[in-house]
């Protein structure tokens, strides 16, 4: 004898309802880098020779990537050169993140899980930004900019995130002269923010010095691997659905 459609939906309504609560909303997290402006200050104005710069190649490497537990996966990667904008995606039903960049330099990675969707996994976005300028003899430059963070929900999950920018000019060598500014968080708190920076390197020399900026954004975000408790609960509302729809049976 064929179930009825009220009893499915019945059946089903109680094997949900034994696995636990579905998500309240979207979840969405942005976090990013914004190089808003050089200037350049004369570190000998009476010498009678003007501070400057001049702004060499520079290359931006996009990567992401989603994974779910189910053994499902995507990933994208792309290098732009200087002042080319671009966005990479990867994504699977419900679980998505992103990475870009615009004209201006500013760079952001994101992060979105639909709440309608219960896939849980892991994403990564990376940002790598290299910028080369000369820099003029006895000349100040000054790098000003923000970076910024932006969510919605996440607060409400066990979701596992690892925010990380950092930007620095430096001499493009390992133990050589750098300054540098890092925002990092392995938690996630509630509060938006959004921080100001402001980098300097100078050339006390004579001679033009090649400097370099490398901005560095990173953006992991782990969902919660399903807790035992909650299988059982899942399983169990099953076998409770499985006992019930045997009876019906049986009486019929």
């Amino acid at each position: 004898m064929h179930l009825k459609p009220t009893l499915l939906l019945a059946s089903l309504a109680l094997a949900l309802a034994c696995a636990g609560p579905a998500r309240a909303a979207d979840q969405h997290l942005v976090v990013g880098a914004n190089p808003a402006s050089f200037r350049v200050i004369d570190l000998t104005p009476n010498d009678g020779i003007a501070a400057g710069f001049t702004v060499g190649p520079a290359t931006t490497s996009l990567s992401v990537s989603v994974s779910d537990y189910y053994l499902h996966s995507d990933w994208d990667q792309a290098v732009m050169p200087n002042g080319q904008a671009g966005t990479i995606h990867a994504g699977l039903a419900g679980l998505q993140t992103a990475a870009s960049v615009d004209a201006a330099g500013a760079s952001q990675a994101s992060y979105t899980m639909l709440d309608h969707l219960s896939i849980d996994g892991y994403t990564s976005s990376i940002i790598e930004q290299t910028l080369q300028l000369t820099l003029h003899a006895n000349s100040l430059l000054v790098l000003d900019g923000s970076v910024f963070a932006l969510s919605d929900n996440i607060a409400e999950t066990e979701t596992s995130i690892s925010a990380f920018t950092r930007v620095i000019l430096s001499d493009g060598t390992l133990n050589g002269i750098h300054n540098e500014f890092v925002a990092s968080r392995a938690d996630w708190q509630t509060a938006d923010y959004v921080t100001p920076f402001t980098l300097t390197y100078a050339n006390f020399t004579d001679a033009d010095m090649t400097v370099t900026m490398d901005v560095n954004t990173r953006l992991s975000v782990t969902a919660a691997v399903p807790e035992p408790s909650t299988w059982a609960m899942l399983l169990g509302g099953l076998a409770a659905t499985g006992v019930f729809v045997r009876r019906r049976a049986r009486a019929a």
